[in-house]
Order: C-alpha cells, then structure tokens, then sequence
C-alpha cells in the first residue's frame, strides 16, 4: 500500500472539529500541490538536460535520451542498489572530452572536470561525488588489472574493499585494517573500448565526429545560467525513488504484489520488454527515472533496441570464433580461390542453425574482418576468395596447412571437388600448382586462371 498506512474509520468525522476538519483539508491541499509540482518538475527537467545537450553535442536522439537520464540518475544515486557505468566510446576528434566535461557539469556534486590519470587508491577512497575519467586507452593493459577490479566493484552498492596500512604500537609494527565500500557515478572516455567485465556493467554511449556549427561553441560548462538553475531545481525539490523498491519489484516477479500497489502497472511494462539478467541489473535505475519523468515508455524502446544490439553484437564474436574454427579446421580442403557463396553456404551447414542476417555479405566482410582473406576477385559477377593461411590477428590452431591450390579436397591428392562446377571430377598435382577441371574446363596455372 502507499499513502496512508490505513483506511479511515467510517465515523471518524464525527470526532473532528471545524477547526481540525480546515486545519486537514489546508493539509492535504498542500500535499497535491507539492505533489502536483513533483510530478512536473521532473519531465520539464529531463527536456531541460536534452535541450542543454542538444546545444552543445551533436548525437543521436537515443544517446541523448540515455545521457539525461544518467544525469539526473546521479542526483538519486544512494537510492538505488545498481547504477551504471557510463562509456563514451568514439574515434579522435569525436567530441569525448567535450561530453565528459558537460556530464561532469551538469551531475550531482560534479564541478565540470574530469581526470586522466586516475589511481585504484582514488576509487576506493572517494566519497559520494561521480568521477569523470577520459583518455582512459589503457584500461585494459595487464598493468590496469588493480584499476579494473576496483572499478568493477563501483557499480554495485555493498562491495567492499580491504586495504591494511601500517602502524607502529607499543608491541612494534601493526597492520591496521580499513574497510571501503565505493559507490558513486562514474563515467569514462576512450577510443580502444573496455573489456568484456567492464562492457557487462556499463551503458555505452557511440559519438560520431562533426562539423556542425554547435560544435564551434566555447565550453563555458560551469558558469552557464542554465545550467547553473538546473542544478539548483535540484537542490530545491526533495523527489524520492519509490520506497522498497527492489522488495516490490521481487514480489512482483513471485506473483506476490497487490494489485493496488502503484508500481504494477510500471512493473508490467518492463517485464514486457524481455530484459533480464545484467541488463535489466544496469538499466533498471535508469528505467524508473524515466517513469518519474513521465517518459517510460519511450526509454523501454530505447533499452530493448539497446539490448538487442548488444546481443546481436555478442553473437556476432561468438560467431567469429565458430567461423574462424570453421576455416581452420578445413584450410587443406580449401584451397586456391574458392566462391564466398559456396563457402558460405559449408560453414552454415555446419551450424546446428543459422540466422538470417548471416548471409553472403555479412560472411564476405567477416573473413575480411577476421583476416581470413589473403587475395579476393570477381569472376562471373560472382565474389572469390583466396584464403589466408597464416592469418596475423590470430593463432592458426591446424598442424599442418596447404599453401598452393584452388579447390576443396579430402584425404589424397585426386580426392578433390571444384568450387567453380562442384564436380569432383578434378584433378590437382601433388605440389599444388596445376589445376584442371574435366567438367567445367577451369585451370589455374602458377596463380594465373585460364577458362
């Protein structure tokens, strides 16, 4: 129940007096107004932190939505268990530094900064102000490991770190014990991206370079009135997240909340968007201040689009390895120049399934990408491909591999099939440089093709 704790009995104005009965209609019409205030200070605050973006980066309606409501997220931050990590991600030039620092000036207790060097003793030792890291590129260096696990830890309340500092008594040196427990915002930029741990707790935001005229405004981040009278609306209006939230959120999943609690109908809606796990984990903060700004609905489209291109990406490097395991494993079958559709269609015969987006294009960019390819040509409006043998991105697990050849072959030389007809009625000298189809006629002799 939220509200009063209970109901009123049914003879209860009979005890109160006109003076009483004034003194409580005054009250209750002041708790609408306050209540009426909340509930429009929010939406008009969100559309004030996307105008003020707007104004000074140039980005996707999406990223905008997410940045606002990150922002406003640290100013409700002890509030919730989980917040996300934020990360800019995007090449030089791209406006990182420029978003760093308007985030940094707009966030609760953020001063319009942000730090390039940050140590594992700052994280642990920071109190509640959010921390804005860029050039981060060595994150994911093995001499960052310390840096990674503490900042592993941020986005969760309850972590603690233990650290020991020595202290001399009256018995000799002693190691005093000191226990943190870092929870704060944190949002970093780079260009190399972060590690899988790091990406699984974070929300990552793409910036793409321009050259629109916003971009030639000066950064007066921490002196702009705007922003300045934001961040006092802030301070003026006391908004709370909804009380046991996480308690009614479980009770909601166990079919044990009732039907008059407010937040079911909210609660309802994200349960329909099929997000669970670590993502609903990260997003879930950020979700209910949407609600509280009246925009749930549209940040539940953004957060399933967001999710399903993020699995969709984790699929795509699973399939990776598939498929680079897949042309190890037959490098001696495959060789000389071979049909990217042919060859497409193998590896997705071998998959138990296959999805639709892994077609011949995608398959073709992929063994590029991969650097699976070492020549590539066009015969017959049709895309061939000479396979690398000793790809440089990656280790080559097969023992033994073929150099020479045009066609796939198993077993002993003159057990092949041609990949221009398909017929195996083809034959193939034992050093690989001649090549003859009886069917189709295609030859291929020292690297030069002959139909």
């Amino acid at each position: 129940m939220t509200g009063l704790s209970a109901p009123l009995p049914n003879d209860y104005w009979d005890y109160v007096t006109k003076e009483e009965a004034r003194d409580l209609a005054e009250g209750l019409r002041l708790y609408h107004l306050r209540k009426g205030a909340k509930e429009k200070i929010m939406p008009k605050t969100l559309s004030d932190i996307k105008g003020i973006l707007r104004k000074y980066i140039d980005t996707t309606e999406q990223n905008i939505e997410i940045l606002s409501l990150w922002i406003i997220g640290t100013y409700f931050h002890s509030q919730f268990g989980t917040f996300p990590l934020l990360q800019l991600y995007a090449q030089k030039r791209s406006g990182k530094t420029r978003t760093l620092k308007l985030l940094s000036a707009l966030a609760k207790n953020g001063d319009g900064s942000t730090c390039t060097s940050p140590t594992e003793a700052l994280l642990f030792r920071n109190k509640d102000r959010p921390l804005f890291f860029d050039e981060m590129e060595n994150i994911n260096s093995k001499e960052r490991g310390a840096f990674r696990e503490t900042l592993n830890a941020v986005y969760k309340k309850g972590n603690k770190i233990i650290r020991y500092h020595e202290s001399k008594g009256k018995d000799g040196q002693d190691y005093i014990e000191k226990i943190f427990e870092p929870y704060y915002p944190i949002a970093l930029a780079n260009i190399s991206g972060l590690n899988d741990v790091l990406a699984d707790r974070a929300v990552q935001i793409i910036l793409q370079r321009s050259k629109k005229n916003l971009t030639r405004l000066i950064e007066d981040f921490t002196t702009n009135e705007d922003i300045l009278k934001l961040k006092d609306r802030f301070d003026s209006v006391n908004v709370q997240i909804p009380i046991e939230l996480s308690a009614r959120w479980n009770n909601f999943v166990q079919n044990e909340l009732t039907d008059d609690d407010e937040l079911k109908p909210i609660f309802e809606k994200i349960k329909a968007t099929e997000i669970y796990g670590r993502p609903q984990e990260i997003f879930f903060p950020l979700i209910i201040i949407a609600y509280l700004c009246d925009d749930l609905d549209n940040f539940l489209k953004i957060v399933k689009n967001f999710v399903e291109l993020r699995e969709e990406e984790e699929a795509i490097s699973d399939i990776d390895e598939v498929l680079k395991q897949f042309i190890y494993s037959h490098l001696q079958e495959y060789v000389g120049f071979i049909s990217v559709k042919k060859l497409c269609d193998y590896f997705k015969n071998s998959l138990e399934s296959s999805e639709e987006w892994q077609n011949v294009k995608w398959f073709g960019r992929a063994l590029k990408r991969l650097g699976l390819v070492q020549k590539q040509r066009v015969v017959d409006g049709r895309s061939q491909v000479l396979l690398n043998n000793n790809p440089t991105n990656t280790t080559n697990p097969t023992k033994e591999q073929n150099s020479v050849g045009l066609i796939g072959f198993v077993g002993n030389v003159g057990e092949k099939k041609c990949f221009v007809c398909g017929s195996s009625n083809a034959n193939l000298t034992q050093d690989g440089k001649v090549f003859y189809c009886k069917d189709c006629g295609y030859k291929k002799f020292s690297g030069i093709s002959h139909t």
